[in-house]
């Protein structure tokens, strides 16, 4: 009687043992199931994260587009586009040239404007500034 009840309390620690062994293993394959699936989500949330921004760059892009449309086709920049593309001008307007250029000052003017005389040499010019009249 001694080698069944060694015998089956034998079994009966084996079977414990293996059924402890089994929900060990389960444990751990649940375990990395859930670190698998905690890594997925924080990797979509970074990505939703990351488009959610382009998104709100290319609204804020499109709102700067739409102005841009909005004032090219107001009647004020397409007035001024003509006015100064076209040359062209409204009825009762009257236009005014103003030249900053020598282009049309007569030849003589033009030339002693563009004259420079120097009379002395580069050292006299030193000798009265360093000791010259003050």
């Amino acid at each position: 009687m001694t080698k069944t009840k060694k015998t089956s309390s034998f079994i009966k620690s084996g079977f414990q043992l293996f059924v402890i062994v089994i929900l060990l293993g389960g444990i751990f394959f649940l375990l990395v199931n859930i670190y698998s699936s905690v890594q997925k989500y924080r990797t979509i949330n970074k990505e939703i994260n990351k488009l959610e921004k382009e998104a709100d760059k290319f609204d804020q892009e499109n709102k700067k587009l739409n102005k841009l449309v909005q004032y090219f086709s107001s009647d004020n920049f397409q007035e001024k586009e003509i006015k100064e593309k076209l040359n062209l001008v409204k009825n009762g307007e009257k236009v005014v040239f103003v030249q900053d250029d020598d282009r049309n000052l007569p030849e003589d003017i033009a030339e002693k404007k563009a004259e420079v005389k120097v009379e002395h040499a580069s050292y006299y010019y030193w000798w009265q500034y360093f000791f010259g009249k003050r």
